[in-house]
């Protein structure tokens, strides 16, 4: 009787023992398809990220076609040739600073208070007579006259006077009328002396697409 129930009791140990074997596995199959299943979204996930992130990695304004400049320029365009006729600076390059400062987005400020579409300051309008920036005739106006004071300024030196611009009359000073060594600053004078260039040999090809 004792051998008996010791075979049934080693008989239900085995039983047991592969049961849970069984179980184990089953467990451990769930848990190495959920793990498949988390690397196969994380894969899903990261791959289009990247390439959406490529895709829509956003081009400086400057980067534009001529074609797309010319259409954001043209609500503007009479703006621009009046202000160009009165202070005797070239429409190229109005146009050059605009791109390079708002990409004629008129009621766009900077963290520093910089405003419209040539991004004056409100201290340096208000020496022109100018207080609503947010008008784009104003701004084009208040901005033109700025540049004419600073051509003549540096005589005509129109690296200088995109210096200045960007950097102050007084970093230019500092710098002996040079180009001050600021990297921020020499990006945006190369800018702009690219689309001026741009601007100016299209004119010159075909005046009426451009004015």
């Amino acid at each position: 009787m004792k051998i008996i129930l010791a075979l049934l009791l080693f008989t239900s140990s085995i039983a047991f023992a592969e049961n849970s074997n069984e179980t184990q596995v089953i467990v451990d199959d769930i848990k190495l398809s959920d793990i498949n299943k988390k690397i196969e979204t994380l894969s899903l996930n990261t791959n289009p990220k990247k390439s959406i992130s490529k895709k829509n990695k956003l081009k400086h304004c400057s980067q534009h076609s001529l074609k797309t400049l010319r259409k954001k320029s043209k609500p503007y365009n009479q703006a621009i040739t009046a202000a160009s006729s009165q202070y005797g600076i070239s429409v190229a390059l109005i146009r050059s600073i605009i791109t390079t400062e708002s990409c004629f987005k008129p009621t766009i400020i900077s963290p520093q208070g910089a405003t419209g579409l040539m991004q004056l300051m409100p201290a340096t309008a208000k020496r022109f007579g100018i207080i609503d920036l947010t008008n784009p005739t104003n701004n084009i106006q208040a901005g033109t006259r700025y540049l004419r004071y600073l051509l003549d300024r540096y005589q005509g030196n129109v690296v200088s006077t995109i210096a200045a611009y960007n950097a102050g009359e007084g970093a230019v000073k500092r710098f002996k009328g040079e180009v001050p060594a600021y990297k921020e600053t020499k990006t945006y004078v190369k800018r702009v002396m690219s689309l001026y260039d741009k601007f100016f040999h299209a004119y010159q090809k075909n005046q009426q697409t451009i004015e």
